[in-house]
């Protein structure tokens, strides 16, 4: 998910010879993906009409086994924020979501974030 990201460039070694017989590293990184953008308070965008451009699901960190929370990448006014949340709701829906676009393709969808509850759920926006 995070190797093909726009964050990683390979690079390209000068004409030394140093190197050319070695080979390249194999695996892949554990986690390369970041998301540009300040952290906003989920409460602070409850309830209002956003376009999600990107997120990622990771282990909890607070080590809690099994526990994974989401960082949701959105367009503000002012450029690109982001914002954490461990609703397994928003959780189960992204991981969704991500099963329905094709490889390489368009991440951006539309909705609001609601609060039921102590439960943070996604709605549709027409």
């Amino acid at each position: 998910m995070g190797y093909g990201n726009k964050h990683y460039k390979p690079v390209e070694l000068p004409d030394s010879g140093v190197g050319e017989d070695v080979p390249s590293i194999a695996a892949k990184p554990k986690e390369t993906k970041f998301l540009d953008g300040d952290e906003a308070g989920i409460e602070s965008i409850l309830n209002i009409p956003l376009v999600f451009t990107d997120w990622i699901v990771l282990p909890s960190r607070y080590g809690e086994e099994g526990k994974e929370f989401v960082k949701l990448q959105f367009l503000a006014k002012d450029g690109f924020r982001t914002v954490t949340s461990g609703s397994t709701y928003l959780i189960d829906q992204v991981k969704k979501q991500e099963k329905l676009i094709p490889e390489g393709g368009d991440r951006r969808f539309k909705a609001v974030i609601r609060k039921h509850g102590r439960a943070f759920i996604f709605e549709a926006v027409k």
